[in-house]
This record gives C-alpha cells, structure tokens and sequence, in this order.
C-alpha cells in the first residue's frame, strides 16, 4: 500500500512519448517556488477554494468543519477530519482532497488503460510527485508492477533519498528525470530545507548504475538565475555521462491558486513567471558551458 494524490493521463511533458503520471504523496523538500504544494505533506489534505463555492451547504449537513451563514461558506481546518467525505458532497468540486491509499496493482490497473497510446509513441509511465523516493517500497512496488506489464519507465525525483532505494530500483527504471534544483550547498538549504550532497552522490551512483538521466533544472528569477547556477549545471551534466539531456524549467504561476486553496504560505507570490525570451538565454548558456566542458552531445532545450 502506498499514497498517491493525482493520476494524470495523456501526458507529455514526463518522459518520451505519451504517458501516464502517477503523482505520489509525501516530499521531505520544501522548495520555495512547489508548483504542488498540496503534494508535501503525506497525510490526506483537503483544499477549498471560495470562487467555485455554491454556498448550498451540503457540506454542512454531514461535517462539522463546514458551516454556511447567510449563504457564506466557513470551513474550519481545526474541525476537519481529513476522510474526505464531503468533497463528494460537493456539487461544484469546491472541496477537494489530496491524498488516497491504494496498492500498486491497482495504479497499474488505471495506467494500463492507456496502453495502446504508449505502444505507438514510445511511451509509459512516470513516477512524480511529491517525491517518490520518500516511498520507497512503495515505489518498488509500482516498478516491478509496470515492468510485468511491459511498460516503459520513467522517475521523476529531486534525488533526496537513501542510496538503497536508488540501488533498489535502478534494474526497474528506464529512464530518470532528476530536478537539480540550485548548485550552491548554502542556497539549496535556503531554496529547500535540505543538503544538495545526498543528491550528488545519489546521481553519481546512478551514473555507475548506467541508467540514463535527464537533468530537469527549474529556474526561479532572483532566486536561482544565476550565471554560476548555471555553470554549475553545465558541470554536472559534463561530468556525469549518464547525463543525455538538461532541459531549463521556466517558473511558472499555475501553482498559485493551490496555496490559497491549502491554506499555505506561497513564497513566491511576488514574483513574475519567466518570460519565452529569458529561457532562450538561460538554454543558450548553459549549452555554450557544457560544449566547453565536453565533447559529449548534450542537448539542451
């Protein structure tokens, strides 16, 4: 058993090909610009958000965290039971629940679904998150699930996680995409709330491991736009060869409304989405540092 709060299918943008995305619960990071925030706890988390609220008040009938006066809606989170109950109750999906159990047979069961699109465009499925490796057997679980049923597989992770996990799953993984967040030790604590160390070591054994990585850089205006993060990437990628592709992670807004929605703190608020342009620069940096530091082809994009 395990907890996952999304099931995405159809996409594109988590491996080759179409894919399926199992988001799993849980993440030990804390990164200032979570486009996922419900994702970080691992307990249930139950959001609301005001705009979508009919004020009918069926919530209120069956828990006591929701009440509706004057056709206002309260939710209490100190009352709340975290069951999830009554965002099934409401009609314009209001309330919304982040988390559920399940086991790996019956993710694999709902991924298969779309097998016949993975078979005609290379794809499969990826393990996001949260991150996954916070689940380790679980995790396990999953891989050897989907590699029974012959499907393609992808891990989506920061690299924060203990070494056997990575030892682990390694003969279940096909491809990784590993988030290298900020090249400074001191600036990746203050980004995350943890060490870049144990993510070095953990893509270096990957590295002796020989399953191919993508490094997937996410990068943040006034916090990690930086030409010395970038020459840090540019190293990275040159002296792991399992390294075969950086792709630049311009920072977006669209996580916004879920902050509100959970009721967290979004650090970031102040700050613009990346404009089309700025990535262009950031990509021809960094691919300008990597061809000075390698003859190995390594497209950037």
């Amino acid at each position: 058993m395990g907890k996952v709060f999304d099931i995405q299918r159809m996409s594109v943008h988590d491996g080759p090909g179409i894919r399926t995305t199992v988001f799993m619960k849980g993440c030990p990071l804390r990164c200032l610009w979570c486009h996922n925030p419900e994702s970080q706890s691992f307990d249930i988390s139950i959001g609301y958000n005001s705009e979508k609220c009919l004020g009918c008040g069926e919530c209120a009938k069956f828990c006591s965290a929701h009440t509706v006066k004057d056709g206002m809606h309260i939710y209490d989170r100190d009352k709340c039971k975290r069951d999830g109950r009554c965002t099934d109750l409401c009609l314009n999906k209001a309330i919304m629940v982040s988390g559920y159990e399940t086991t790996a047979e019956d993710v694999i069961r709902e991924v298969l679904k779309d097998k016949i699109f993975y078979k005609n465009t290379g794809g499969g499925v990826t393990f996001s998150g949260g991150e996954p490796l916070s689940q380790p057997r679980f995790l396990l679980e999953l891989l050897v699930e989907a590699k029974k049923a012959g499907l393609h597989t992808v891990v989506d992770t920061s690299g924060f996680g203990k070494s056997e996990t990575i030892k682990e799953i390694a003969p279940y993984t096909d491809l990784f995409l590993w988030d290298f967040k900020e090249s400074d030790e001191g600036k990746h604590i203050e980004f995350t709330g943890v060490s870049n160390v144990p993510i070095r070591e953990n893509l270096r054994l990957v590295n002796e491991l020989g399953v191919p990585v993508i490094l997937r850089c996410p990068i943040i205006p006034g916090l990690n736009d930086r030409e010395d993060h970038f020459d840090g990437i540019a190293s990275l990628a040159a002296e792991t060869r399992c390294v075969k592709e950086v792709n630049v992670m311009a920072f977006h807004k669209l996580g916004d409304g879920k902050y509100e929605a959970f009721d967290m703190e979004n650090a970031t608020v102040d700050i613009p989405a990346m404009q089309n342009d700025r990535k262009a620069e950031i990509i021809k940096a960094i691919s300008k540092r990597i061809s000075e530091k390698t003859d190995r082809n390594i497209h950037v994009e």
